[in-house]
């Protein structure tokens, strides 16, 4: 969370996934970033939920995606298809854990 708080800008969203992570980061994350829970309650992302990515991404200049619980919060693998089909990865951020970069056509997700 160090790396995040020093790294992300004004303008920023950081996602979290799956949204129970918000409790603990929001107790560490700088006060201005925006910690945006996906999906807003406790299950698997769905459609709807990447329609709301999709929205946020036009709404930021980067978004940062904090992920954790996959097999549980995203099974079918909807949210990496997503940033699959809009986003490449032009880095590779170590923060200990699993991690990577991606920017989409305009907007930059970073995945921490």
């Amino acid at each position: 969370m160090a790396d995040l708080n020093k790294s992300a800008l004004p303008g920023d969203a950081i996602v979290v996934v799956p949204p129970e992570q918000i409790y603990d980061l929001g107790s560490y994350a700088d006060p201005s970033l925006q910690l945006t829970p996906l999906p807003s309650e406790v299950r698997p992302v769905s459609q709807a939920d990447l329609d709301s990515l999709a929205a946020l991404a036009q709404q930021h200049s980067r978004l940062w995606l904090v992920q954790g619980d996959t097999e549980s919060t995203d099974p079918d693998g909807l949210l990496a298809g997503w940033l699959a089909g809009n986003a490449y990865r032009p880095a590779r951020r170590g923060t200990g854990r699993s991690s990577s970069s991606c920017t989409p056509r305009r907007r930059t997700v970073l995945v921490i």
